[in-house]
């Protein structure tokens, strides 16, 4: 099986599986001809994933996968399929309510078209002390859907459990790592959707406030994100008068809104 460019992949699996048709993706008819195309990948049996570790390209951390995929056809699926991901956690993808389910277009090189995967994890991490935004306790229950071929969505909810933002960290390094300029989102894949709700508890986030002492706030935001932009509104308010005073006087001297969620430029 070939991997997509930039991809590499060590461990174990273990598979029992008939396959039938071609490796490749299938292929249609020129004008004229024959109606008859030729078949992708049909599978039937399943692969047993023991510490597969597969290593995305350069700047996304890398995954290992413990679990069972069943294959039916060109179908995929799995009820509980634990991944662990490089620095973030560990989430289970698909459950017996709402099993994860891909097309498989073709095993050599590696395609997959439709999918419907629902994961879920918790105490997730993102980011760290020498970024502005730590989050060392998040839960999610996410959906990814559409067609790996073209446009996909990542939607669900995001609920913060501890975390800080302080837009002086990450700015000084001694030698920084060679990384894309612009704004985040111009990381996202080109045809990836975010659109998550986050929300946080009273005293969920620490923020760092310019001359004056930290505050906590509690949130109700909602992310929508492609590459080409983002929008993030909702509403954060500080736990107490002091705190409401601070993010206000915040809001005054930077760049965004942040009692709208607005944190920093986009």
């Amino acid at each position: 099986v070939r991997l997509p460019a930039g991809v590499s992949a060590s461990g174990r699996v273990v598979v029992d599986a008939k396959v039938t048709g071609t490796l490749g993706a299938p292929s249609t008819p020129a004008a004229g001809a024959s109606s008859t195309a030729t078949s992708g990948p049909r599978v039937d049996g399943q692969a047993r994933f023991e510490d597969l570790t597969v290593k995305p390209p350069a700047g996304f951390p890398s995954v290992r996968a413990h679990g069972v995929v069943e294959a039916h056809g060109d179908a995929l699926r799995t009820l509980g399929l634990r991944v662990d991901i490089a620095g973030v956690g560990t989430v289970t993808v698909g459950r017996p309510a709402a099993p994860a389910q891909a097309e498989l277009v073709s095993l050599s090189p590696l395609r997959i078209g439709r999918v419907d995967l629902p994961f879920a994890g918790e105490h997730l991490a993102v980011g760290g002390p020498a970024s502005p935004l730590e989050i060392p306790d998040l839960d999610a229950d996410a959906r990814l859907t559409g067609d790996a071929r073209g446009d996909l969505r990542l939607a669900g909810e995001v609920a913060v459990a501890g975390g800080s933002y302080d837009a002086s960290r990450g700015g000084r390094s001694k030698a920084p790592k060679a990384r894309a300029s612009g704004p985040w989102y111009h990381l996202l894949p080109p045809h990836l959707t975010l659109d998550l709700l986050l929300h946080g508890p009273r005293k969920a986030m620490r923020v760092a406030v310019p001359v004056l002492p930290d505050v906590t706030v509690d949130f109700q935001c909602h992310l929508v994100a492609t590459n080409r932009g983002a929008s993030l509104g909702g509403r954060l308010r500080g736990d107490g008068a002091y705190a409401r005073a601070a993010v206000a006087i915040y809001d005054w001297f930077t760049p965004g809104d942040l009692r709208r969620c607005q944190i920093g430029t986009p």
